[in-house]
């Protein structure tokens, strides 16, 4: 990995004990982040050339019955507004027969005590909200 803002989240991550595949490209480093701990979000993570990090996870498969679910998108709009960093929003898969949710978040940069502080509040949001998430669109069914 070239991109040497990349490597230094690459190693911050490893140390919190993800597990880094880099999918980088020439132009852009591109990198997927695993956990074993099954609290912790999987991310997915893209820095571009000039610093700019985005950071993401996603859950759910529900059919596409909850797009249009007035609930849904209320528990969308209530996470958006509870979360300081975090932004949630509903994805259709490519079959638009599914839907996700992605939760991400961006930082310019790596500075090592303001990118733990971001993955500590990107965490925790996820951790906290995510079971409400399932508990209430259980009647959905996940694909």
């Amino acid at each position: 990995m070239d991109n040497i803002i990349g490597q230094q989240i690459c190693n911050h991550l490893e140390f919190m004990g993800y597990t880094i595949t880099d999918e980088s490209r020439e132009d852009l480093c591109k990198f997927e982040a695993k956990i074993s701990e099954w609290s912790t979000p999987n991310l997915g993570l893209v820095v571009n050339n000039d610093g700019f990090v985005f950071i993401e996870c996603s859950y759910g498969w529900w059919n596409e019955n909850i797009i249009n679910s007035h609930e849904f998108h209320n528990f969308i709009n209530m996470m958006n507004k509870s979360s300081q960093f975090n932004r949630w929003s509903p994805l259709k898969n490519n079959d638009n027969k599914s839907v996700k949710v992605e939760i991400s978040t961006w930082i310019f940069g790596y500075e090592k005590n303001s990118f733990g502080k971001l993955m500590t509040s990107f965490i925790a949001d996820v951790h906290n909200n995510i079971p409400n998430l399932f508990d209430n669109f259980r009647t959905f069914k996940r694909t």
